[in-house]
């Protein structure tokens, strides 16, 4: 992947350009420069590329946290249902070694930006992107639990037992939302 402050992404173009192809699903990578939600779909219609610009209903976030990784679980109005998608830094560093892990500096009033992309996993085409913010109380949620995710040793196997407990005992990602979510947010707009 090109260096990420050098990129420019454009509606119709690719959004990598070294990429035709993606995995359908969500990738959310959190660097000094700020956060960005990958969502990847099959030929996405204008109902999903309208839900991420914010006319669909408001976006919404929840942050679920175990020992060895994170969950944010994602919602955009009515047309994306609860999604949730695991992070760990030491997969981020091995994907997308060009973000550094972290967050941006921000006082405890600012709000954190959040980039959002929509590209057809079929062609790697960016079909819609967004912006959206945490309001502070959720973005200071995402950093202790991002330094706390830091200061632990990096343990891929603990992870997966976790991700599997969760998913046996929360088997949808409303459920996941609705009895351990640390945090949760509406998005607002930019």
């Amino acid at each position: 992947m090109t260096d990420p402050e050098a990129r420019v992404t454009i509606v119709g173009e690719l959004y990598d350009p070294d990429r035709t192809e993606f995995r359908e699903g969500a990738d959310w990578r959190l660097s000094t420069r700020g956060v960005e939600l990958l969502i990847a779909m099959r030929r996405p219609g204008s109902q999903w590329i309208d839900a991420v610009h914010g006319h669909a209903g408001p976006a919404r976030f929840a942050l679920i946290q175990a020992p060895h990784l994170l969950l944010l679980a994602f919602r955009f109005g009515e047309v994306m249902r609860w999604n949730d998608q695991p992070w760990q830094a030491m997969h981020q560093r091995r994907m997308y070694p060009d973000y550094p892990v972290g967050l941006p500096e921000l006082t405890p009033e600012q709000h954190l930006l959040i980039r959002i992309y929509l590209v057809d996993a079929a062609s790697g085409i960016l079909r819609g992107q967004g912006l959206v913010t945490w309001p502070p109380h959720f973005a200071s949620a995402v950093r202790r639990a991002v330094d706390e995710h830091l200061a632990a040793a990096d343990d891929d196997e603990a992870a997966g037992r976790e991700l599997d407990e969760l998913y046996t005992r929360y088997p949808t990602a409303a459920d996941l939302v609705r009895h351990r979510a640390l945090a949760t947010c509406k998005g607002g707009q930019q």
